[in-house]
């Protein structure tokens, strides 16, 4: 999951500080299940994206402004191509940029 995470990163790193937000990637593999949490910090928004090796995830994020959840939502994967999808997802509801057609 770590691995997947980190190159969604380099290959997206660029969109996301043009829009002036930071973008992370942790883990806590000696917890059982272990996890990997996808974190966004924008302007005006900060969400996260965290994924168990068991196959559930949990979307979430909030506005700054007024403390408003925008979005929290329980998920689940079961391949990578899903992982991507539940990452582009964060990355389209944080930022300004339109999801792919």
């Amino acid at each position: 999951m770590e691995c997947v995470g980190q190159d969604w990163i380099e290959r997206n790193r660029d969109r996301i500080e043009s829009e002036n937000a930071h973008v992370t990637l942790s883990c806590e593999s000696d917890r059982d299940p272990a996890s990997v949490w996808l974190s966004i910090d924008g302007q005006e928004r900060i969400g996260s994206l965290t994924v168990w090796d068991s196959g559930s995830a949990e979307l979430q994020v909030g506005a700054i402004a007024d403390g408003r959840i925008v979005l929290n939502e329980s998920l689940n994967w079961r391949g990578l191509d899903e992982l991507i999808r539940h990452c582009d997802r964060l990355m389209h509801s944080m930022l300004a940029i339109s999801p792919p057609q």
